[in-house]
């Protein structure tokens, strides 16, 4: 009797255990509402990033990139907008400009807009140059320079990469360059067309350095005042005395002792 007792109560306990371990099994998926499995809920769209918006400084018309300690940054560019205002500030070079060049002034010199109504530009700084030639464009007059340690141009300006053979203006000197002292050296520069005579010259074959090149072209045989062109100079020792000359239209004056001189070379 005992032990049918036993065997009673044993079975009992082995069905509870099958029933809890059944239940045990069960997946949190197969447990919810209508025994399907439930999917993760999918992630909200992304609202797309919009573009950045150009910031564009605005500066006083006097400002350059040594002004503004940014003159060493060879490689950046900055936004910058100008006020109208007044273009007189001083430049120097053409498409490349000084790094201590006003920056509004020279945007009005490249074309990028009008003195009178200001706009935004965008500034390229570039290592120094050799030489900086100047210009008259858009109503203003850049000057020639020699060599400088910082540059700045517009890249958005057609004529901001520096020519192969730069344009000079037709009184433009070998000292206006700071070129005036190097001996041997030789520079080549283009005399735009429809010259004019204005400027001095001493010298004939061999000129002062404080002469006129283009000017010095036209006498020498290697241009014509109408339509200008390229020309090759080298710097030449000075000499005891200079002798002047009619040719070619150009008459060139007589000079003692200079101390510094150039030539022109045919190429």
């Amino acid at each position: 009797m005992m032990q049918s007792t036993t065997y009673f109560f044993g079975a009992i306990a082995l069905a509870f255990s099958l029933g809890a371990c059944t239940q045990n099994s069960t997946t949190p998926e197969s447990n919810a509402t209508g025994g399907g499995t439930v999917a993760p809920p999918e992630a909200a769209p992304e609202t797309p990033a919009s573009p950045p918006t150009l910031q564009f400084t605005t500066l006083e018309w006097e400002a350059s990139p040594v002004s503004l300690e940014i003159q060493d940054q060879v490689g950046q560019t900055f936004e910058f907008s100008c006020p109208p205002g007044d273009p007189s500030q001083r430049i120097w070079g053409t498409g490349v400009y000084t790094s201590d060049s006003s920056i509004c002034a020279a945007a009005v010199h490249a074309g990028l807009f009008a003195a009178e109504t200001g706009g935004n530009l965008t500034l390229e700084i570039l290592a120094g140059q050799d030489l900086y030639t100047g210009s008259q464009q858009n109503a203003v007059t850049s000057r020639d320079y020699g060599a400088w340690d910082g540059s700045f141009r517009f890249p958005e300006a057609s004529d901001s990469a520096a020519a192969t053979t730069p344009n000079i203006q037709w009184d433009s000197t070998p000292g206006s360059f700071g070129i005036a002292e190097n001996v041997g050296d030789r520079y080549s520069f283009n005399c735009p067309p429809n010259g004019e005579l204005g400027a001095s010259v001493w010298g004939t074959d061999i000129y002062t350095n404080d002469s006129a090149i283009c000017v010095a072209a036209v006498h020498a045989g290697e241009i014509d005042l109408a339509t200008g062109g390229p020309i090759t100079i080298e710097i030449a020792p000075g000499q005891d005395s200079y002798t002047g000359g009619d040719r070619n239209g150009i008459v060139t004056a007589d000079y003692g002792s200079w101390g510094g001189s150039f030539i022109f070379l045919d190429e």
